[in-house]
């Protein structure tokens, strides 16, 4: 939810902060909060197919919210000591760049919960709690922004960084959780087999060489297993045959 009002913030209220803070017409900011959205519009479609070539989840999810912690750290600056810097507006805007990488970080976490997740229900659940989470986001990123804050916006900035910081924390800490769901799946049906949550998340952020790896180590092993077997019958049929020809 912190990643989701972070995005829903950005998207909404980066032309009213060019406005009010940067101090451009109406035209200029709708236009170069634009240009902005189309810039990281590639990536959008790129660091989520890197991270499905790559099967790792969790750091392409963070990593851009660390990208954009200099945009939010510069622009909490500025608006906190507004005469005693000298950054231009056109360096202000230009951070407004790594504001924008939290965007393309949410189709790695709606895959990477659903990948660790147990069973088609819990994954369907999992989805659609994401996507109330990205309604709940949307509904409270308009109060981040109050036009009582205008222009500098400086408690704005102040809690959107807080925000950054709770996501940052927050999936940081999702392999811990998902080790205690595998123990308490483990007391739940008592057995020591391995979990399919934990087999997900392994999964998911391995390359695909260890995938191949894994797959071939499975067929040699097969086949060892039935080679084996093929021996014990074979050594069945002989003992028989034996037995046979001695009570002959």
């Amino acid at each position: 939810m912190a990643l989701l009002m972070l995005v829903s913030a950005q998207a909404n209220f980066l032309p009213t902060i060019l406005l009010a803070f940067l101090h451009y017409s109406p035209t200029k900011a709708n236009l170069y909060a634009a240009a902005t959205a189309f810039a990281t519009l590639p990536f959008y479609w790129a660091w989520p197919f890197h991270s499905d070539w790559t099967r790792e989840r969790l750091w392409h999810y963070v990593i851009p919210l660390l990208g954009c912690i200099p945009a939010y750290g510069i622009w909490t600056w500025s608006s906190g000591h507004p005469h005693q810097h000298s950054i231009k507006p056109t360096a202000l805007y230009g951070v407004a760049f790594l504001a924008q990488m939290p965007t393309f970080a949410q189709p790695s976490l709606i895959a990477y919960r659903t990948s660790t997740l147990y069973g088609a229900s819990e994954q369907a659940i999992g989805t659609a709690a994401t996507f109330a989470a990205l309604s709940i986001g949307s509904i409270i990123s308009p109060q981040m922004f109050p036009n009582a804050d205008a222009p500098l916006y400086h408690e704005a900035f102040v809690g959107t960084c807080a925000i950054v910081a709770v996501a940052i924390v927050s999936a940081l800490t999702i392999p811990c959780w998902l080790t205690l769901e595998a123990r308490t799946r483990k007391q739940k049906y008592g057995h020591a087999m391995p979990l399919r949550a934990m087999e997900d998340a392994d999964l998911s952020q391995v390359t695909e060489a260890a995938h191949h790896h894994n797959h071939h180590e499975l067929n040699e092993r097969l086949r060892q297993a039935a080679l084996a077997v093929k021996d014990i019958e074979m050594e069945l049929v002989q003992q028989i045959e034996d037995q046979a020809e001695s009570k002959a």
